[in-house]
């Protein structure tokens, strides 16, 4: 009986088995190119560019840190994906990124990475104009705190979130304003 194991670059390592108890170990050898299994068929994009950003997260004891650096390194990330990203990569995209880091490390930051996916994709869907940025704003957290929770979106985000506060803030000044002004405008005879 004999085993044979492929592994990457085309290097086979044949084990053979005449015996319970005698083992042959035969060294492992190169194939031509053109006999390697090139798997999967529809894999025809570039991991390394989303491997690198994810590599360069931020970890505390193995698990990834929700802050503005990771939140960068997430989108990077996904902006490497191919357009029109079918379900079949997405899944070996999202399988590898668990492999990035150990255990439950690795599971938030598939999970992370396929959140920022659904968020891009919503973010995408959004039509602006510059009259509703502020609006726009608001609904980018809304989406946010929708795909990351609001904990986790808060720390992510948190310059879109000094930006809203920033907003709501200039929005009650100009309130406050445009009331000061109103009440002045109805006191003068």
């Amino acid at each position: 009986m004999a085993t044979i194991t492929l592994t990457l670059g085309g290097v086979v390592s044949v084990l053979i088995k005449p015996g319970i108890q005698d083992q042959q170990h035969q060294p492992a050898i190169a194939l031509p190119s053109e006999s390697v299994i090139s798997w999967p068929p529809a894999w025809n994009f570039d991991y390394h560019p989303i491997e690198k950003n994810l590599l360069s997260i931020q970890i505390n004891e193995s698990i990834p840190e929700a802050n503005s650096t990771n939140e960068a390194l997430l989108r990077n990330a996904v902006l490497a994906f191919p357009d029109n990203i079918d379900n079949n990569i997405l899944e070996r995209v999202i399988w590898l990124s668990r492999k990035t880091l150990p255990e439950e490390g690795g599971e938030l930051l598939s999970l992370w990475l396929l959140q920022y996916h659904h968020y891009h994709q919503d973010v995408l869907a959004l039509n602006q104009t510059p009259e509703e940025a502020d609006r726009h704003l608001h609904k980018l957290i809304e989406l946010q705190q929708h795909h990351f929770g609001e904990q986790q979106a808060s720390l992510l985000f948190a310059r879109y979130h000094q930006l809203a506060k920033f907003s709501d803030q200039r929005q009650q000044l100009r309130g406050s304003k445009a009331l000061a002004q109103t009440k002045t405008t109805n006191a003068t005879p």
